[in-house]
């Protein structure tokens, strides 16, 4: 078996790039107290907890009335102007740069939405180190989907990597 050089390197986000690992606790810390539901005592039993979706995590909570949700999503865009000016985790843009001057094509694959984190790359300075950023909408929402299939993307026929953070908040790297 031959080896090929990796060329795509995919980063998750939160928790990989950006420091947001507090934000999700802080919210439902909130909804615990408007809706009374579960109180984690950890970031890391939230993150086991979790799902990719918001409305997954509120069922699985309990928050099953047309108005339980309505309280929690409008708690839900409140919060959302924190998950913006987030900073970068220390070492990531010396990081970005190294891997784009080497030749790597470098993608962002997150349950985010593109605009905040489009937005936190620019104020960070290293928006142009990506040359994709694929978020959670569906297709027919006009986003790219996620396959490897997909000629808008060009994905290299080469291995790629995919950086992320596990629900025990561990860091990883997956090839392909």
């Amino acid at each position: 078996m031959t080896l090929q050089k990796t060329k795509l390197i995919m980063f998750d986000y939160d928790g990989v790039l950006i420091d947001s690992t507090h934000l999700p606790k802080q919210f439902y810390d909130k909804l615990s107290v408007l809706l009374g539901t579960r109180k984690f005592t950890s970031k890391e039993e939230l993150r086991e907890f979790l799902e990719a979706d918001v409305l997954l995590s509120l069922y699985r909570l309990g928050v099953k009335t047309e108005q339980q949700r309505a309280v929690a999503m409008d708690l839900f865009k409140k919060e959302d102007k924190n998950w913006k000016n987030l900073s970068l985790f220390p070492h990531v843009k010396g990081m970005l740069k190294t891997l784009k001057m080497k030749g790597y094509t470098l993608a962002i694959v997150s349950n985010n939405h593109k605009e905040t984190i489009e937005y936190d790359l620019k104020r960070n300075k290293v928006f142009d180190y990506f040359d994709h950023v694929i978020d959670h909408k569906k297709p027919d929402e006009g986003s790219i989907p996620f396959t490897r299939s997909n000629p808008l993307i060009r994905w290299p026929s080469q291995p790629t990597v995919l950086a992320t953070v596990d629900p025990r908040g561990k860091h990883g790297l997956t090839a392909s």
